[in-house]
């Protein structure tokens, strides 16, 4: 048995944490648009507190705002004055609620003294984009994503003589001079956010077209196949481009481009695979599933663990039945315990048997899988 989506939904304000957060994490995970999502997070705060979700607030831009949860969102700031970080959470989520909603809150914002000037502007330029036709709007995003790499067009004579122009001299780095003790894990927190800084101060700009280009789907399909389907075949383009084209295929909901993303999963383009990996996530498609499976023999880790929250993010059976059936034959014990995972987030009673057959190593894998087997249980047997 696999719990519904409405059952689920009602376990957003179980008396348990764990509960509440693998319930929160069943539909951000899918980029939901079921506009219940977030009103039963807010009621779980005000019914539990802050202290128990401060940790999960950031996550929920990933699902659709209402004109009521971002009149509650702005609020909040307000009432946060003095707390960086919650404010920094609900800033988020505000940047990311459609543009059409934050529209109707527009002359309110832009008068706010509370409102830091970087999230007004964002948020006035996605309001911006809204007027903008479908044609305007991919003309920006093709110009704003820069030219072609020069190693996608140049000779390899001529790209090899640029690159070792960018590389240091022996003498300017010392092999001998870099210590790994230097750094921690605190050195990397955010490394997806100092890579973005270095392309470029524009991905917020860029973000929001391709957001307002997911409002015209039939316009986008064949632009967004033929931009997958060059970064794939690793023809010459724009290099930026082929992420931003993924993240459309997941606010235009485009299932007709799930063999591309598939594919895409496998490229090594900046931030391409993680897009893709959002898009599929968001479409929840069985067709990926049995894409997935079909290449899972041929393929190595980075593929296979890609795929983790696709599994944990396409709410159906064959999910579930694919990934018990490849982590009963995974090689590799991390590999299979994720697969577990990923079938136990989709609330399955199949999953919790063939979990509970799982030997307890004492790792942290282990433990945290144990977890997520607890608050299963808990809610499949209410």
């Amino acid at each position: 048995m696999r719990l519904t989506a409405d059952a689920v939904l009602a376990a957003i304000t179980h008396p348990e944490p764990a509960v509440r957060e693998l319930a929160v994490n069943y539909f951000t995970s899918a980029f939901s648009v079921d506009p219940r999502v977030m009103p039963a997070f807010i009621q779980s705060i005000e019914r539990y507190g802050w202290e128990y979700h401060e940790d999960q607030l950031r996550s929920l831009s990933n699902v659709i705002q209402t004109e009521a949860t971002v009149r509650w969102l702005l609020d909040q700031f307000t009432f946060s004055a003095g707390d960086d970080a919650r404010q920094d959470d609900i800033a988020c989520v505000l940047v990311h609620a459609p543009a059409v909603v934050l529209k109707k809150f527009e002359a309110e914002i832009a008068a706010s003294s509370v409102l830091p000037d970087d999230l007004k502007t964002a948020i006035q330029d996605s309001i911006v984009l809204l007027a903008l036709p479908p044609e305007e709007l991919w003309r920006q995003l093709e110009d704003e994503c820069g030219p072609v790499e020069i190693s996608e067009v140049a000779s390899p004579e001529v790209a090899e003589e640029v690159q070792e122009q960018d590389e240091p001299d022996d003498e300017e780095f010392d092999d001998e001079e870099f210590d790994d003790e230097d750094f921690d894990d605190e050195d990397f927190d955010g490394l997806d956010e100092i890579e973005r800084s270095v392309i470029g101060s524009d991905h917020d700009h860029l973000k929001g077209l391709a957001a307002a280009l997911g409002a015209y789907p039939e316009f986008a399909v064949e632009r967004v196949r033929t931009v997958l389907r060059k970064a794939i075949s690793q023809s010459p383009q724009s290099w930026r481009l082929p992420e931003y084209a993924a993240r459309i295929a997941r606010h235009a909901r485009l299932t007709t481009m799930v063999p591309e993303l598939v594919e895409a999963l496998s490229c090594d383009k900046d931030f391409l695979s993680e897009e893709a990996q959002d898009a599929l996530a968001a479409l929840g498609s069985d067709t990926a599933i049995e894409l997935i499976q079909a290449k899972w023999s041929a393929t190595k880790i980075d593929f296979h663990l890609a795929t983790m929250g696709i599994f944990e993010a396409t709410h159906t059976d064959r999910s579930v039945e694919v990934a018990l059936s490849l982590a009963a034959s995974a090689d590799d014990e991390f590999t299979r315990n994720c697969l577990f995972d990923a079938a136990l987030r989709n609330f399955d009673s199949r999953a919790l048997d063939a979990a509970r057959q799982l030997p307890n190593d004492h790792s942290e894998q282990s433990q945290q899988l144990i977890t997520v087997m607890a608050a299963v249980k808990e809610l499949l047997e209410m």
